[in-house]
């Protein structure tokens, strides 16, 4: 019985990266049409480094995560807190709404703390960490840059942005008491370990400033020419909804947000398109990652627990 469940989650784990795989094929054979290159050339130099430097900036976000959970007392280390986040960037794109990231984290940290509400408070911390220390990176790229900002088209998100509204209220109102309670937990953590949390918002910065480097160094590989200041100003802006629970197969609230500020300040609609295509391109390959790690981990802890019936079988 546990062999026919093992096998049966190699089946659809294996599904899902062989899925996700198919994404990025397709994917850049649509950016090869929009840009008017040639597939080949998709895969220079440029676009490899690129997606390595988004690599790194995964890393520091785990870094950032590792800190957030030890102020909030569940210990973790770094090679734990890369591997729940890489399985996260993969469930991202196979749970409604958004929320698999999320979901994963929960269940993936149990082993830490066995408090289910503790665990979710320490997620929401991470989340309130990483959109104050986009408030202020947009904020101060807003400053130094001055944008003369067109007019946001948001033609189509529409329905989307509905969506994600009424999600928002529904949860405030059904969950108001306890929202309240993480609140004052987050607070609690917040008195108790400033340095921890500043040097947390420290790593969330050079992420995001490096996920900026990522995408600048990747686009110029797909012939797209755009200033470095104008992708970070992009990307932090863009990011605050990252926590809109509403995305089909990890495109979301981002994404769209990403494609209308891109043309605001003045880039063609297909230059957006294929800027946001980069970056979503970038976290496909993670996912793919994050799945075959999943799978291995899997495989491992089956391992692992049959090793462990045999012995007491044999005692």
């Amino acid at each position: 019985m546990l062999s026919a469940t093992a096998s049966n989650k190699n089946r659809f784990g294996l599904f899902k990266v062989s899925l996700v795989s198919l994404g990025i094929i397709v994917l850049l054979v649509s950016i090869a049409n929009v840009s008017n290159i040639n597939l080949q050339s998709t895969f220079n130099v440029k676009v490899l480094l690129g997606f390595f430097i988004s690599q790194v900036a995964l890393f520091l976000y785990s870094l950032r995560f590792r800190l957030v959970m030890k102020s909030t007392g569940i210990p973790l280390k770094i090679i734990d807190a890369f591997r729940i986040n890489t399985f996260a960037v993969f469930y991202h794109f196979f749970t409604p709404l958004s929320m698999g990231a999320d979901l994963t984290k929960f269940i993936k940290l149990k082993k830490n703390h066995d408090s289910a509400s503790h665990r979710i408070t320490s997620i929401i911390f991470d989340h309130v960490v990483g959109i104050c220390s986009l408030v202020v990176l947009s904020t101060s790229l807003f400053i130094l840059r001055k944008p003369e900002l067109g007019e946001l088209s948001l033609k189509g998100s529409q329905p989307l942005l509905g969506v994600a509204l009424c999600i928002l209220t529904i949860t405030v109102v059904v969950f108001r008491k306890d929202i309240k309670n993480v609140f004052e937990n987050m607070l609690l953590s917040i008195k108790g370990n400033w340095s921890l949390i500043f040097v947390a918002f420290y790593f969330s910065i050079i992420m995001h400033m490096t996920l900026a480097a990522g995408i600048f160094v990747g686009s110029h590989g797909i012939g797209v020419t755009i200033q470095y200041i104008d992708i970070l100003f992009v990307l932090s802006l863009s990011m605050i909804l990252q926590s809109v629970p509403v995305s089909i197969l990890g495109v979301g609230a981002t994404e769209v947000a990403g494609v209308a500020i891109y043309t605001a300040i003045g880039l063609p609609i297909t230059t957006a398109l294929l800027l946001v295509a980069l970056l979503y391109t970038y976290r496909l390959i993670t996912s793919v990652a994050g799945g075959i790690w999943q799978l291995v981990d899997n495989n491992d802890a089956y391992s692992s627990s049959e090793k462990s019936k045999s012995i007491s079988d044999s005692s």
